[in-house]
């Protein structure tokens, strides 16, 4: 789910991910597979599984999509579980940051605001990101 106009502009791999999925992606049960802070060098990321529910993601049974973060500005998780599941996930524009706010279904809630965010699609089950 997404807040604010042309979000695709300032998140890239956005529009990717929406013509693979058919549609705008509210995250609804999507698994939080990973977390991973990093202070310098390569990006931080949030890598999460979206799960098919029946519909054809190129003969898969989901999604792997993984937000890399650059520039974290602010972060906040509570109730980090060993399966961490999401009613949705809606990134927002921010003027000067992008926000990703987590609403739990089981496990995790949070927000996330970084400078930029890039989305990576991989296409195999939730072990690992295939790109």
């Amino acid at each position: 789910m997404t807040s604010g106009h042309n979000l695709g502009d300032r998140l890239h791999g956005w529009n990717a991910l929406i013509e693979r999925l058919g549609y705008e992606p509210n995250f609804h049960d999507a698994e939080i597979v990973e977390l991973t802070l990093r202070t310098t060098g390569e990006p931080s990321s949030l890598s999460i599984f979206v799960p098919s529910f029946g519909k054809s993601y190129r003969g898969t049974e989901g999604l792997n999509v993984a937000f890399q973060l650059r520039r974290i500005r602010s972060i906040r998780i509570e109730e980090w579980a060993e399966r961490n599941f999401a009613y949705g996930i809606k990134i927002s524009d921010g003027g000067d940051v992008l926000n990703i706010e987590i609403s739990p279904s089981a496990g995790a809630a949070g927000t996330i605001a970084a400078e930029e965010i890039d989305v990576v699609v991989g296409i195999d089950g939730p072990k690992g990101l295939v790109r």
